[in-house]
């Protein structure tokens, strides 16, 4: 169970990460 919400924490972390750089450029 902490292990599928970090992996969730993960994904959203680079998820996040992807839209603010299509959105900066």
């Amino acid at each position: 169970m902490k292990y599928m919400y970090f992996y969730d924490v993960y994904m959203l972390k680079w998820i996040s990460l992807f839209v603010y750089g299509l959105l900066s450029f």
